[in-house]
């Protein structure tokens, strides 16, 4: 069995074949980038139908037999910016009726937890996921995946996006904030809001604008928005590992790929004793590798049933959500070289 798996809930496109063990055969992605300002929905949308002849072009090529052994697709239906989404929706009906092959509809969110989940074997594990749009805490226990803290607010991946764009940086703005926090000298004060297991980034947000506009560094601001924004998530992530009695931290979504939030992670577990897992840094962000294996984990680990294309709902999900609290089958335990094409 080999699955066609398609990613594209915002600014990237991607498109991976895995086969039946989770390993990947081929992935191929193009992300929208701007020298300014932000995401402009119309914007990505054509980007995305511009680039897709090419990315399938070159999966193919790359694929060789395995083209011909696909027998699943798998597509990211929500959340995400609708004009992206119908995209992939579009692509992977088009697709099936084509290749007279059923579909895996799947939770963009969810293939980032699982993305992390099928790395450890731990059955006590407290999840960070934190990308553009989400920032949430949840927890895995004994096959129960749960949110226990979130944003009351703003994104983490959102703000450091925002805040880019006040400094006049382009987009994603979180690694061109994280190169100008390097240059940082000063610690500057900012709010610090964390309530139980929640944060809260608004009132945080509005004060990093005051000081762009009193004219402090630039780099001395990114530093104090780095340090700042990722302890609050990080104790919020103590909070619940010590309520669980967590022995492993996962950090899931784009907002990972931070080494600075990576060495504060770090630092956290090793004063816990517990583990820290970080997926490859090819799977943090919005990729279709993850799209495959919650595809392939539904299917294998809860029976799920592929659908015909005209099973598939003909409008996209933008704002559907994790449910607080639902079992997680976990049948596939993966090691990190199933994840980088050729390495198994």
């Amino acid at each position: 069995m080999v699955i066609l798996a398609v990613e594209s809930t915002a600014h990237t496109l991607s498109i991976a074949l895995l086969d039946e063990t989770g390993r990947v055969l081929v992935e191929e992605r193009d992300q929208l980038t701007t020298s300014e300002g932000g995401l402009i929905p119309i914007k990505i949308q054509e980007h995305h139908l511009s680039v897709l002849p090419h990315l399938l072009k070159r999966v193919r090529e790359k694929a060789g037999r395995a083209w011909h052994d696909i027998s699943r697709i798998a597509l990211s239906t929500a959340p995400g910016i609708g004009h992206a989404l119908r995209v992939g929706l579009i692509t992977t009906v088009h697709l099936a009726n084509r290749l007279h092959i059923p579909l895996i509809p799947v939770h963009h969110g969810l293939a980032h937890l699982t993305s992390g989940l099928l790395l450890t074997e731990s059955r006590n594990a407290v999840l960070v996921y934190t990308s553009g749009a989400n920032t949430q805490l949840y927890t895995y226990y004994d096959d129960w995946l749960s949110l226990v803290g979130e944003t009351l607010d703003m994104s983490l991946g959102n703000m450091l996006d925002s805040i880019a764009r006040l400094l006049g940086l382009g987009f994603p703005g979180g690694p061109q904030l994280e190169r100008l926090a390097r240059e940082g000298k000063t610690l500057l004060e900012l709010p610090y809001t964390v309530k139980g297991m929640d944060i809260a980034y608004g009132g945080f947000y509005t004060a990093v604008k005051r000081l762009i506009e009193a004219g402090r560094p630039a780099a001395d601001i990114a530093l104090s928005v780095q340090e700042y924004a990722f302890a609050m998530l990080l104790e919020a992530a103590e909070r619940a590992m010590a309520l669980y009695d967590a022995d492993t931290l996962i950090l899931i979504g784009g907002v990972a790929l931070n080494e600075r939030f990576a060495r504060m992670a770090g630092m956290l577990t090793a004063s816990r004793n517990a583990r820290l897992l970080i997926p490859p840094r090819h799977v943090l962000g919005d990729n279709a590798i993850m799209i495959g294996l919650e595809a392939l984990r539904r299917e294998t680990c809860e029976g799920f049933t592929p659908l015909p294309p005209a099973r598939i709902p003909a409008e996209v999900q933008p704002y559907a959500r994790i449910p607080t609290r639902m079992h997680y089958a976990r049948c596939l335990t993966l090691n990190r070289e199933h994840l980088t094409p050729g390495k198994v």
